[in-house]
C-alpha cells in the first residue's frame, strides 16, 4: 500500500477501505527492477503503466530502483512522443561534430584565390553562413595555405623573403 499511494496508512483504514468499495483486481506484477529487466522498453513501459495506474513518482522510482529524474524523463518522453519515446536513443552527437569539411573548404580556397589581400573577416563575410565563425574560417584558411601552393601571398617554403620598404614610412616629420 506505500508504493501504491505514497504515504503510511493504518491496517484498520486499509481495512475500512476494503469492505466498502471493491477494488479492480490488479495484474501479478512482475518483480524486476530496471536493471535486471531483459527488455528496456518493456520495464518504461511498465513505468507508464504504474503512473496511469495511480502511483507516484517516487514509489516507481523505489520499486524500480530507478532515479525520479529519470522516471520523469520517461514519463515526459511518453507523453511528448507516446510509445516511439520509449525506444532506446542514441546517446551520441545528432549532427556532425565538424564543421570544416571539403566543400566548405573547397568555397574558401577559391575565395582565397580570387581575394587575395581578404582577410579571415572578409572570407567570413563573403561566405555568408552563419553557422561558421570567424575563427574556423581561418582555420580553413590556414589549413589551405598549408596544402596549396598557389594561393597568393604566401610565402615558398625554404625561399627566404626579401625585406621590402616599410608600408606606413613617414615622407615627412610628424605625419601620421
Amino acid at each position: 500500500m506505500f508504493c501504491k499511494v505514497g504515504y503510511p496508512i493504518d491496517d484498520k483504514t486499509v481495512t475500512k477501505l476494503w469492505h466498502q468499495r471493491t477494488v479492480p483486481i490488479q495484474p501479478q506484477l512482475e518483480l524486476w527492477d530496471y536493471h535486471t529487466h531483459p527488455d528496456r522498453y518493456q520495464a518504461r513501459l511498465q513505468v507508464v503503466k504504474l503512473y496511469d495506474q495511480g502511483w507516484e513518482k517516487g514509489s516507481i522510482s523505489r520499486f524500480l530502483k530507478v532515479s525520479r529524474p529519470t522516471v520523469n524523463a520517461w514519463i515526459t518522453r511518453f507523453e511528448a512522443e507516446h510509445f516511439v519515446g520509449l525506444l532506446d536513443k542514441k546517446r551520441g552527437p545528432k549532427e556532425p561534430p565538424r564543421k570544416i569539411w571539403l566543400p566548405r573548404m573547397v568555397q574558401v580556397y577559391h575565395l582565397q584565390k580570387a581575394h587575395p589581400d581578404a582577410g579571415e573577416f572578409r572570407i567570413w563575410s563573403l561566405l555568408a553562413q552563419p553557422d561558421l565563425s570567424v575563427r574556423t574560417v581561418c582555420r580553413m584558411m590556414a589549413l589551405n595555405k598549408l596544402v596549396y601552393d598557389d594561393i597568393p601571398h604566401v610565402p615558398k617554403r625554404g625561399v627566404p623573403r626579401a625585406p621590402g620598404p616599410h608600408p606606413y614610412k613617414a615622407r615627412y616629420r610628424h605625419q601620421y
